[in-house]
This record gives C-alpha cells, structure tokens and sequence, in this order.
C-alpha cells in the first residue's frame, strides 16, 4: 500500500504546473461543492421534519378540537330530550331512542361518530361494530374490547378527558388503529359517550404532506444544483485560461529574461477578474427561504387567533396589501356551490370572472395576460380538495414569478382554517335546530329573545307573539301512525316558513306538536290577516302518507309585545293562554289574549 502511495506522489510531483493547479481547483470545487450542499441539504431535511412535527400537532390539536366540538354537541342533544322528558313530552324509552338516531347523525372528518355505552358496559352505538350493539363490552374477553373496558373503568375518575386504545376503523371489520377519544359521562341518562379520531387518519394525511414537501424539497436541490454546476463549469474555465495565462505569462518572462540579457524585450502581464458564483447565489437562495419561512409562521399564527371565516378572508386580504402591494383584488367565500363576495380592493379592469371560477372549481390557478404592465391571476383556496374560496387580482410583471409562486403557499394554508371555522359553525347549528323540521328550537330561543326584545325597545316597535297547536294530533299519531305525524309537523312548518318568511321572522318548533312565530314590526290587523292566511292554508292542505290522505286543522293564540306587557316571557305565556281559549271553544280559531277573556 505504501508503496503504491508513493508511486502515486512521484507521478504526481512529475506532472506540470498547470495540471497541478487545475487538479488542485477541481479538488477545492468539489470540497466547496459537497460541504455547502450538504449543509444546505441537511438543513432543508431538518426544516423539513421540524414542518412534518408541527403539521402532526396542529392536525392532533384540530382533530381533539372536533372531537370534543362533536361530544358537546351530543351531550347537547341528549340535555334536550332529556327535558323534553321532564316535562312529560317524551318517555324515556322515547328520550333514549331519540337521542342515540340524533347521536348517529354526527359526522365530522374521514371517520368521526359519537359512540355510546352505558355505565354498566352495553353498548348501545359504536358505527364500525354494529353488531356488538346490546352487549356488554365489560363481559367480552378479547381485544380490543378489554383495553377498552379497562379505560372506560379508569375513566370515572377522568371524567371530560381522552383516552387511546385500538378499535375498528369504518369499512375496515380485519384489523384494529389507533384512536384517541374524548369521553364523558352522562349521569342524567347513565350513559358514557365518546367521539374521537384514528392516527390512521393523522398519519395519512401527515404522509401526504411530507411526500409533499420532500418532492418540493428535491426538486428545489435539482433546481439549485444547476447553476451551481454550471457556475462551476464556467469557473473552471475562466480558471483554465487564468493558468493557461499565468503559464505563458511565466513563458513569456522566461523569454524576456533571456532577452533582457540582449536588451531585447519587455514584460507586460495581465490578470482576469474571478466574480461571484454558485455560493452567492446559494446565500441569497437561503435568506430567501429564511424570510419566507419567517411571514409564513406569523401569518399561520394570526390565523389561529381568528373566530370566524370572515375574520380569515380579512386577514388574507390586509396580507396580500402589506406583503405583496396587491391594490386590485376580489375575494370569494364558496360553500355549497354558491359564491359570495367578502371583500374587494380597486377595479380589477379583466374580464376573466367566469374562466376563473371554472378553473377554480378544478383546483387549477389561472393567469392571463391583464394589460402591458399587469397580469391577471385567478386561485382556488383549497382544503382537501373542497373548494373554500377564489381570489382574482392582477399583479405587476416585476417580479411576478416569485410572488406569484410564493403568494400561492401562503393562500393555501388558508384552506384548512376556513373548513375548521365551518365546521364548528355547522356543529354549533345543529344544536340549535329541530332535526324533523328545520325550525329554531327553544334553546336558540333563550339564546336570542333578549336581544330581540332589546332591539324593539330601542326602535319602539310593536311584536306579534304566536302561540299555534295542532288540533287533535294525538289523533292523527293514533289512526295513521308516527310517520304520519311527522309529515303532519313537517307540513304545518312548511305553510308557517311560506307566511312568515321575512328575516325578521322567527319560527320555533315550541315543543311536540306546538310552534311559537315571533313577528316584528307588525301592526295587529296586519298579523291577523297574516294569521287567518296561515290558519285557511293549512285546513286546505291534502297530506299524504303511507297511501293515506288526512286534512288538519291549527288553534292559534296571540298577544302583542309591548302593549299586553313589557315582558317577553310574559307575552309567551298571555299568547300560551289564547290558545287555550282557542282549543277549549271549538278549535280551528284565532284568538287574542285579553286579560283572559276570549277575542
């Protein structure tokens, strides 16, 4: 070995000048080369994993926020019927049948649901295992039943907290995942519910990131090796010419020397100017990255102290203003195929709307030429492929293709923020509303009555408080049976929709067969009239259910707010009273309050 070693440096030391300093450039380019690129490279890795842990965060942080969203909006669901109960509207085989068909109707990302056991072990819903539906998960002697059975003992001590085990996947009956529960118990009921997610879920979608950004993340090193290389090609060349130079210049002084002797000759020696290469350029790329990466956090962090999907569309518009001078620019919120615009800056002179908003239905970011100085660009705001929104703008040609790509990273992660405000709004909904009419119930009631009361105060206006029953619908239940009698209130709430359809209008499912209308800014003729409208439509109306066709008649009593009394409450109870009146003389009338005597 040594002697081989040696060989080497005597073939080495034998070469010329020039080959010596060029293999000596070759050798520092490559050192230079593979020590700044792996550097960069591994701290692109290392940045790259740092994002693949936050995003897994968020997700886990998002995810535990749904299922605690979806267990509040059960427990809601079941205090509900719970009252119903207490007031002697529902039993309580009913309460628990009717709460457990609501309970499965809550469904949120790829695979939440609402389960439900009871304290004694039953189970009473679980979606990916119907078939152990009825019993006793504390009497099953297998997994994943006994890591389960065992939380849920550990649990009455953890009441209101998660717990993970492995369970069922939806659609997937061979092998268990991971999942993470949040859990609570229901004492009025004696029932334990719970609602979560599967890692599963979080790994997917955290994979897909990563894939992701490491394609980002290779294409961006392939991109920048190329005019390293070629920076270094070029440099190898001017540095090939400097030696070839440099050795004819020592040529040329040996020549001279000779003929300095003979006073023949003189030395003149030029030297090339070497300018800034592929490492430049890698630094600015860096500070680059660096700066982006910097906004990109502070914009993910105002985007979290929002609250509402407004608040997100504001932010992205004041950003795109700060950041990027954007001056002409419209903003679209779309949900269920319906587009709204929420906010707009200057006059966007391109007529490119419809174009954009076909490529925005497909994900697909449009440019087109806008004027000589100005380029009109369309983007979809995306979250799992759903369309949340469309921004159109037009942005000055300098520096287009940097902002342009750069603008877009930051609208995207906008997507997943606008579906999470939309959900919880939807969740919060669905608390609020009859399932069987659509109507407001009675909690949305209590939630907004005052300032509804306020607001006539304030404006001295008169409200029509409305008290309406079906008559005879224990009838109806009793001859053509339960579906008939929800068609029987899905009709009547229908005709109620159709009269009383003015926003200010607000129609409340009171309870079984009763609604309460609360009609602002109406004078009393007026809401007579509107009433016997109503009253007329309804006893004209053919029903049809289950081959059966009946007809229906409604008892209606009203007061007027402030006249009969300044409380609200008050005014509910008088209407209340005029229904009575109504039912107990004959039914199938209108009947106003008068200090308890008839209309």
């Amino acid at each position: 070995m040594d002697i081989i070693i040696f060989t080497m440096f005597e073939k080495l030391k034998r070469k010329s000048f020039k080959f010596k300093i060029m293999m000596t450039y070759i050798l520092g380019l490559i050192i230079i080369g593979v020590s700044g690129y792996g550097y960069f490279i591994a701290s692109q890795v290392r940045n790259l994993n740092n994002q693949v842990k936050e995003q897994r965060e968020e997700l886990i942080k998002q995810y535990k926020f749904m299922a605690r969203t979806a267990v509040a909006v059960a427990e809601n669901m079941i205090n509900v019927m719970q009252n119903l109960a207490l007031e002697g509207k529902l039993s309580k085989e009913q309460l628990k049948r009717m709460a457990l068909e609501n309970l499965n109707t809550i469904k949120y990302a790829p695979a939440g649901y609402v389960w439900c056991i009871k304290e004694d072990g039953t189970v009473l819903l679980d979606p990916p295992k119907p078939e152990i539906t009825g019993k006793n998960i504390f009497k099953l002697k297998s997994a994943p039943y006994t890591t389960l059975a065992k939380l849920i003992e550990n649990f009455r001590i953890q009441n209101g907290d998660f717990i993970e085990y492995d369970w069922y996947y939806p659609g997937i009956d061979s092998r268990t995942f991971k999942k993470i529960s949040f859990v609570k118990d229901i004492p009025s009921v004696h029932w334990i519910i719970g609602s979560g997610f599967y890692l599963k879920d979080i790994e997917d979608r955290v994979n897909l990131f990563k894939e992701k950004q490491m394609r980002e993340l290779i294409k961006s090193i392939l991109l920048s090796l190329i005019p390293g290389i070629a920076s270094s090609l070029v440099s190898l060349l001017i540095m090939y010419m400097l030696v070839l130079k440099m050795i004819k210049s020592v040529e040329d002084v040996a020549d001279i020397a000779g003929r300095l002797i003979e006073d023949e000759a003189s030395v003149n020696m030029k030297l090339p100017v070497i300018t800034d290469g592929a490492i430049g350029k890698l630094i600015h790329n860096t500070n680059q990255y660096i700066e982006h990466l910097t906004k990109m956090i502070k914009f993910k962090e105002d985007l979290e102290l929002t609250e509402t999907e407004e608040e997100i569309f504001q932010l992205i518009g004041e950003f795109m203003e700060r950041e990027f001078n954007v001056t002409k620019y419209r903003i679209y919120s779309v949900k269920d195929d319906k587009l709204r615009l929420v906010r707009e800056k200057g006059e966007l002179q391109c007529q490119w709307h419809d174009k954009c908003m076909k490529a925005a239905k497909k994900g697909i970011i449009m440019e087109e030429v806008c004027t000589e100085n100005e380029n009109y660009i369309c983007y979809p705001i995306m979250s799992s492929q759903e369309l949340m929104g469309v921004i159109e703008l037009t942005l000055k040609k300098e520096n287009l293709k940097v902002i342009k790509k750069t603008l877009n990273k930051f609208i995207q992660s906008s997507g997943h923020n606008i579906n999470i405000k939309r959900l919880t709004k939807t969740l919060r909904e669905l608390s609020l509303k009859d399932k069987l009419t659509d109507l407001y119930n009675r909690r949305f009631l209590e939630e907004t009555i005052q300032a509804i009361t306020s607001a006539a105060e304030r404006q001295n206006i008169k409200i029509g408080i409305v008290m309406i029953d079906i008559d005879d619908f224990k009838k109806v239940n009793d001859t053509y049976g339960h579906s008939a009698g929800d068609e029987a209130l899905k009709t009547v709430a229908d005709i109620l929709k159709a009269h009383f359809r003015r926003k200010s209008d607000l129609i409340v499912r009171y309870g079984g067969e009763e609604f309460l209308v609360i009609v602002q800014d109406v004078e009393e003729n007026r809401l007579v009239e509107m009433l016997k409208e109503f009253k007329d439509e309804v006893s004209t109306t053919l029903i049809k259910s289950n081959g059966s066709t009946m007809k229906l008649t409604v008892s209606v009593g009203y007061s007027i707010f402030p006249v009969d009394t300044r409380d609200i409450k008050e005014a509910i109870e008088f209407a209340d009273k005029a229904l009575y009146k109504a039912k107990a003389s004959g039914k199938n009338k209108i009947v106003r309050f008068k200090g308890g005597k008839d209309a």
